[in-house]
């Protein structure tokens, strides 16, 4: 649901297509707000891998109120730099599955994996 402008070099102007929302099962449009999210953090794997970090400026027209609207959801910048941490995550992309089976509750999590996940963000990788 996002359309992306070329802007110079370096730039792209992020718009959602209002035409995709789902107002009936995403009334406020959070869920397609998490998509976008998500979005973002897979074109910051697919920058570093070409080299690249992304500058990310959200809602720089301001945050649209009580739903997305014609404005900018955000403005990437890819920016070259020396050393840029590739993941590994890159090669798994196109390998991700959504479980939708029910969770074994009855299975403890270790400890390690709750303090693994706790760090957040980059420390996992």
């Amino acid at each position: 649901p996002w359309m992306f402008e070329l802007r110079g070099e370096d730039a792209i102007d992020v718009y959602c297509d209002l035409d995709k929302r789902l107002p009936h099962t995403d009334p406020f449009d959070r869920q397609i707000t998490i998509g976008f999210g998500c979005m973002l953090g897979l074109f910051e794997i697919a920058a570093a891998e070409a080299g690249y970090a992304v500058e990310a400026d959200i809602f720089p027209d301001g945050e649209p109120q009580p739903r997305l609207d014609k404005r900018r959801v955000a403005r990437l910048r890819l920016v070259a730099e020396g050393e840029v941490a590739r993941t590994p995550l890159f090669e798994e992309i196109l390998n991700r599955r959504s479980s939708k089976e029910p969770y074994d509750t009855s299975r403890p999590v270790s400890a390690g994996t709750v303090e693994r996940f706790s760090r957040g963000g980059r420390a996992l990788i």
